[in-house]
């Protein structure tokens, strides 16, 4: 983050100490690799910050987007939410910025992904929408947009690997 903002170095260091942590993981993971090499199977992991979803002056919204694969069909894509307050240089959680109650809350993005399920059903598992009534509290995964804030699910939470990420 550009040092121009009070909270810079303080954010700086909660991305460069995930950094660390990642290499490490990284370096381990590689050991197995070369393992899994010698049995004839393949492996990786990549990571890139993704496009900011979210800036202004005040805050920053973005995820880390991992992407592992260690054998099988398919790699599998992690999302790790980061948001920011760029003039304190904490990170900031759901409670930050939803005034309802977690339960109140819970009903509103269970209604929002109603209307997904409705449209197609038979894209999402027969219990995603007691899924999302039971991990859409204050924990669940976020980002900032200008139009609202998105609640996400990775894949296999609500749907096949194949239908991505979903974004309620």
């Amino acid at each position: 983050v550009d040092e121009r903002f009070p909270g810079a170095a303080k954010i700086n260091a909660v991305l460069d100490g995930e950094q660390q942590e990642n290499m490490h993981y990284g370096r381990t993971l590689a050991k197995d690799m070369e393992e899994w090499a010698a049995d004839g199977m393949a492996g990786s992991i990549s990571s890139n910050v993704s496009p900011v979803y979210y800036f202004n002056e005040r805050f920053i919204s973005f995820t880390q987007q991992t992407h592992e694969y260690s054998g099988g069909a398919h790699g599998m894509p992690y999302w790790i939410p980061h948001t920011f307050d760029l003039q304190t240089g904490e990170e900031l959680g759901l409670k930050d910025f939803v005034a309802n109650d977690e339960e109140e809350f819970k009903e509103i993005v269970t209604e929002h992904f109603e209307e997904m399920y409705h449209v197609d059903p038979e894209l999402f598992w027969d219990d995603a929408i007691n899924t999302v009534r039971e991990n859409s509290g204050f924990e669940a995964s976020f980002y900032l947009r200008k139009d609202g804030l998105v609640i996400y699910y990775g894949p296999y939470d609500l749907a096949a690997y194949a239908a991505g990420f979903i974004e309620i």
